[in-house]
């Protein structure tokens, strides 16, 4: 198969081999197409037609990319997340070319046992996570993957796993040189008993009697790939597994809702998996211009004059903009969908007209969230020491990508939970729970250290599961609400972003007026994005090849969102 990121060459072209050149299935090589020379990958290997073909033009590298097992999950990825299968197989090699130190190539199968089987299981476990990860893996010499969320935990749980397992450990992630990215890869590729730990680039990594996989806090957004396709490491690794029929693992304080329906088990300690979570009911206090309420600007200034270190979450981008009614301080929420809402007329989710307070009838709204700056700001009426989290000072504001790595909090606020669990997608109380309880998980455990939420809603759903330091029942709920509306992993989704002034509308109700629930177009500014709903969308995933690939081939912009986070 030619290396073109097109839907045209993903049934391959046939060409000899040479005499005394040796190929398997992933080998790469060197062929020519329409009198261009190129790379391609090597995806059966049949026997010589009665008819003339050319021959390749040679051999790169002397391992295997990938093996049958590996292809097939990689055809399935394809298909799923809609995208060229060799876009796809790309992801499968290193930076550089590939060779063994002994110069054999040796392939990647799964490891044969009767004892390695296809399970699924949920570890639910708080900081750290390295012993959680050695007590899975065992005394077992078989080789592991390990798919971390970031480059920081790539290292910390390689170092922490170094000390039991030694040189069998590999780090890998988007951080390394080309050339120690190579040397990674190789060694994950040929030494059958490799534990590899990286982070989501490493997916479809080959990897030599591979025996089990595990995923790291599989709810975190950078577990999937913002651009086309857009491969979710959680995804992608579970069906890797089930391909090869080995075990994996999902590993973090709380599981999803997906792998909570496929788990054979979960598994979780005795006790609280978080630390305590105090409630700050924003109903106490009279709807005013602050952010911050007083009760939580007492507890920030009386943790920093103690010396106690003080983190402060704002939402990232992508959250909802929650709002409260200015006069009698209700949650403004959709009567549709019941996300969370914003100042706008209508819902960020679904579109609905919003209209006045549903207590009050006021039309005056406060904002809950606000950006690092505004929240700094705020804070500095009453102590000087503040900053970001990259600014050392004793009380810092961040995002949730600044909790990697961060330890030693005397107190930690929330800001705005509203406006989290009011997210515009299906996914959104699952995801304001985790991210919840890891900022609880960095408040060191001891007197007078504590965690802090504001909500206006104490009785929704991700309060009460923060209260109860336990998602089990939560995650049930969750399972209940998905199915009754036919969101993953009941039903698909898909999105589809089309740059406007295309013939796109009329193509894709052509494709898909037979085939699946088509919702949109919502106009996005400068390109249209439709949702395409069904309980099986593996037909709609086939009409739509042909529609992309046709877009595409007459230069219009096309974005495809498999199981999209935000709706």
């Amino acid at each position: 198969m030619p290396d073109i990121p097109s839907f045209a060459v993903d049934d391959g072209f046939t060409y000899g081999v040479p005499d005394g050149v040796d190929v398997h299935v992933g080998s790469r090589v060197r062929i020519r197409v329409s009198g261009r020379r190129l790379r391609g990958f090597v995806t059966s290997l049949v026997p010589i037609p009665d008819r003339r073909i050319i021959d390749l033009d040679g051999v790169v590298g002397d391992i295997p990319s990938f093996d049958e097992v590996l292809l097939g999950t990689s055809r399935w990825a394809a298909r799923h997340y809609v995208a060229p299968l060799s876009t796809i197989l790309t992801r499968t090699v290193p930076t550089n070319v590939p060779r063994s130190d002994a110069g054999v190539a040796k392939q990647s199968s799964a490891r044969s046992s009767v004892n390695a089987r296809h399970r699924v299981h949920a570890e639910i476990a708080a900081l750290p996570y390295a012993p959680v990860i050695e007590k899975v893996l065992g005394a077992s010499d078989a080789a592991a993957m390990i798919v971390v969320p970031s480059v920081l935990e790539a290292e910390d749980i390689a170092r922490d796993l170094g000390p039991t397992y030694g040189e069998r450990v590999v780090v890998a992630h988007s951080d390394l040189s080309g050339r120690a990215e190579t040397a990674a890869w190789v060694r994950a590729a040929t030494s059958g008993d490799s534990i590899l730990v990286g982070t989501r680039e490493v997916a479809l990594w080959p990897v030599a009697a591979l025996g089990r996989i595990i995923v790291v806090e599989e709810l975190r957004r950078v577990h999937k790939s913002p651009s086309t396709p857009t491969v979710d490491t959680a995804t992608v690794a579970r069906r890797r597994a089930r391909d090869a029929g080995i075990p994996i693992t999902f590993v973090g304080p709380v599981p999803s809702v997906s792998t909570t329906v496929a788990a054979d088990d979960t598994v979780r300690r005795p006790g609280r998996i978080w630390p305590v979570i105090e409630v700050v009911d924003r109903r106490e206090e009279p709807p005013t211009g602050s952010v911050i309420l007083e009760r939580t600007r007492a507890a920030i200034v009386g943790a920093a004059r103690h010396g106690k270190r003080v983190f402060v979450l704002v939402p990232r981008r992508g959250y909802a903009r929650a709002t409260r009614c200015a006069r009698c301080g209700t949650l403004r929420r959709c009567p549709a969908c019941q996300a969370a809402s914003s100042t706008d007329d209508r819902c960020d989710r679904c579109g609905t007209a919003l209209g006045p307070c549903a207590e009050c009838g006021s039309t005056r709204w406060q904002a809950l969230g606000a950006g690092i700056g505004n929240v700094i700001a705020e804070i500095k009426r009453s102590t000087d020491d503040v900053g970001d989290a990259a600014s050392g000072s004793t009380v810092q504001v961040g995002t949730e990508r600044d909790l990697v790595g961060l330890t030693g909090i005397g107190l930690a606020v929330a800001v705005d939970v509203d406006g989290m669990a009011g997210a515009p997608n299906y996914r959104a109380h699952e995801s304001a729970l985790f991210v919840l309880a890891r900022l609880a998980l960095t408040v060191v455990r001891g007197t007078g250290n504590r965690c802090l939420i504001q909500t206006s809603d104490p009785t929704q759903p991700v309060v009460e599961a923060l209260r109860a330091g336990d998602s089990l029942q939560f995650t049930q709920d969750e399972i209940q609400t998905r199915k009754d509306l036919g969101f993953p992993p009941f039903g698909e989704l898909i999105a589809i972003e089309v740059a406007t002034g295309s013939q796109a509308p009329e193509l894709l109700d052509e494709a898909l007026r037979d085939r699946a629930r088509l919702l949109g177009p919502a106009d996005m500014g400068d390109r249209l994005r439709w949702l395409v709903q069904g309980p099986d969308l593996g037909d709609a995933r086939l009409a739509l090849r042909g529609v992309v690939g046709h877009l595409r081939d007459t230069g219009v912009r096309v974005r495809v969102d498999a199981d999209p986070i935000d709706l």
